[in-house]
């Protein structure tokens, strides 16, 4: 098993939506990062409101993701 260490950090944001986007923005940074490299992406999703937010995030922002590497 890959280990990929990544500095955690508290985000604060204005309200459930910014920070929503939040992770979306820094989620697929990381996942374009990824398959940029040539690799394989596993994810495993969040239930809940806030999960359900960062998703439709994602939605919206996921322009040009090869879902078939993840």
């Amino acid at each position: 098993m890959t280990e990929h260490l990544v500095e955690k950090s508290v985000v604060i944001a204005a309200d459930p939506d910014a920070l929503a986007h939040a992770v979306a923005d820094r989620f697929l940074h990381r996942l374009r990062k990824r398959i940029d490299e040539g690799a394989t992406a596993h994810i495993s999703l969040t239930g809940g409101s806030m999960g359900g937010r960062v998703l439709a995030a994602v939605r919206q922002q996921a322009e040009g993701i090869d879902w078939s590497r993840v």
